[in-house]
């Protein structure tokens, strides 16, 4: 897949993605250190943060795909979930129709994290 598919998904990349974005995201991160040093050097400073900023951005994408949260099993997510409503229902600084729209949120972070809600008739 391609980065711009894999960063408009939550599926998580398979090893030869995750080796193939790993690679430039080092390349990058070199490269936004030794700007930062140039920054501070020249006279050109807007045109290498403007630079700096483009590459942050896609670092950014890079490190999202790369995140561990995309290999959590759904049955997990959805027992943390549960554990949350839980300890949500239980705490004081809740009230419980504060805690019963916490699932309600968690759905809103993300496709897969909406599907785990609707599939987890318990955090209904």
């Amino acid at each position: 897949m391609s980065l711009a598919t894999l960063s408009s998904t939550n599926l998580p990349p398979s090893e030869l993605e995750a080796k193939q974005i790993r690679m430039p995201l080092q390349r990058q991160e070199e490269a936004i250190s030794q700007k930062d040093g140039s920054i501070l050097r020249t006279s050109g400073i807007s045109a290498l943060e403007q630079v700096t900023a483009v590459v942050g951005t896609e670092l950014a994408v890079m490190r999202s795909i790369l995140s561990p949260i995309r290999d959590f099993p759904a049955e997990i997510l959805s027992e943390i979930f549960l554990l949350c409503l839980e300890l949500a229902l239980k705490s004081d600084s809740y009230s419980n129709s504060d805690a019963f729209q916490l699932p309600t949120l968690f759905g809103r972070i993300c496709s897969l994290w909406r599907a785990i809600f609707i599939t987890t008739p318990r955090l209904w």
